[in-house]
């Protein structure tokens, strides 16, 4: 199954946006929260959800179409295949810019997949650095008073 460069960049854009956008709710939502009345947070709170919705609903049609692809592509060996089924099921945000990358955009730009002891160093960086974002992100959201919202 070979995919252009064009579908193949808007596959990342999709991909990317579910993590763009949960820390960014979480800071709009918990930045928006001691206001006056309850109605507008009421509204708040609907539209979040119900983009939240929508999000999940994105990340399982992606899911669906890395799978898909997982078993159409000549590109993946045949002994990761089950692997690449279990870490897409379950890490799926985080292990489907790497699956991209490695079986997505690296046979389109000519390079090889056999020779990917570079890029899991580098994998193990890029994880590295967003498990600290995370975790900077849990602290920004005690910092503003999240420990009490989660007490009520």
């Amino acid at each position: 199954m070979k995919v252009k460069r064009a579908l193949a960049v808007s596959w990342i854009l999709l991909t990317i946006l579910p993590l763009v956008y949960f820390p960014l709710s979480m800071v709009m939502f918990t930045t928006s929260m001691g206001g006056e009345s309850s109605d507008p947070f009421d509204r708040q709170f609907d539209t979040y959800f119900q983009y939240g919705l929508i999000l999940n609903g994105l990340i399982l049609l992606l899911t669906a179409s890395y799978l898909i692809y997982l078993f159409a592509t000549p590109y993946v060996p045949r002994e990761k295949r089950m692997l690449w089924v279990v870490v897409l099921i379950f890490m799926n945000l985080i292990a489907m810019p790497f699956f991209w990358y490695w079986y997505v955009w690296a046979p389109l730009s000519g390079g090889s997949t056999s020779g990917t002891e570079p890029a899991l160093r580098t994998s193990k960086l890029v994880l590295f650095y967003f498990f600290s974002l995370r975790v900077s992100a849990v602290q920004f959201f005690l910092d503003l008073g999240g420990e009490e919202c989660l007490r009520k």
